[in-house]
């Protein structure tokens, strides 16, 4: 079992790719998990202030993000200084486990909010009781079927806006654009950061379906696996733990869990007796196939 100190080491490090594509007339958001441990996540389906909403909980850090009723999708990928690294761990808990993150609970936050207008005030004004009065820091891409906003954000910088052209293709990893002095800006892992942007960029160029576009960036598009969008190697420290699809004009949020990094424990329905749900949930293991594998 690890140590508190061991949790709170890995559970400051969020290396991930999130995409925003527009597949026959609809956006839809993706998303790579890298973590560096066994992530064990849930399904959480439930009413928040009125609003149904579905996502991905990750039982470890408590991190959250998902899709609304009203077809409203959040996914986000930090930008790794210093000051967010820290942010939402305490220094001591009874139970030896990291503290609940913040932006988790802005985000849910997020959720519940039946316009992409309201999502986006909360997302960029919404502090909850985090101590550094920010909203959601790192790269966050806000959508729904035909708008979507690219929010960049940390702890030591204001939020940076900008509306996307339903058309345009956006791809963000753990390197700041508008800000380049933010994320990963030297070494390795600026290296990793970029490589795996431009190589999610070419891999989704093409793509035709949610599940086409999550299989794009699970291929093996590089051998070195640190540079790759999807990363599978036990010998390295970080792995891609889940994969995150949203279709957010049919309200179908897409999960993928990798068997070998991450641990799936179940889908957890809150809801009213006789409601019936307007978000469907599809749960798979990660395949060899979706990764353009073959098995003998």
């Amino acid at each position: 079992m690890l140590t508190f100190n061991e949790w709170t080491s890995l559970s400051k490090i969020n290396e991930c790719v999130i995409a925003k594509l527009n597949i026959n007339g609809s956006n839809i958001l993706i998303k790579n998990r890298d973590r560096a441990y066994i992530a064990p996540i849930e399904i959480v389906h439930e009413i928040i202030d009125g609003v149904e909403v579905a996502y991905l909980h990750d039982k470890v850090t408590d991190w959250s993000e998902g899709i609304n009723e009203f077809g409203i999708g959040i996914v986000n990928s930090a930008l790794q200084v210093k000051e967010d690294e820290k942010q939402g761990v305490s220094k001591k808990k009874k139970s030896g486990m990291p503290k609940t993150s913040h932006d988790s609970t802005k985000i849910r936050k997020a959720l519940a909010c039946n316009t992409l207008d309201d999502a986006l005030k909360s997302i960029v004004e919404f502090t909850g009781t985090d101590p550094k009065g920010v909203g959601v820091t790192g790269e966050t891409l806000l959508s729904d079927s035909k708008n979507t906003y690219l929010i960049e954000m940390t702890s030591k910088s204001d939020a940076n806006v900008k509306k996307i052209k339903s058309s345009e293709l956006v791809v963000r990893t753990n390197h700041g654009i508008e800000n380049p002095d933010l994320g990963y800006t030297e070494g390795k892992k600026k290296e990793s950061s970029h490589s795996r942007k431009d190589l999610a960029e070419q891999a989704l160029s093409d793509s035709d379906s949610v599940e086409g576009a999550m299989n794009s960036i699970a291929y093996r598009l590089t051998k070195d696996n640190a540079m790759n969008p999807y990363r599978d190697n036990p010998r390295s420290k970080m792995h891609t733990t889940a994969q995150l699809g949203y279709d957010l004009d049919d309200k179908i949020l897409y999960v993928r869990y990798d068997e070998k990094f991450g641990k799936f424990e179940g889908i957890v329905r809150n809801l009213p007796l006789a409601y019936k749900p307007k978000i469907q949930i599809v749960v798979a293991p990660v395949t060899p196939e979706d990764k353009g594998e073959t098995t003998k």
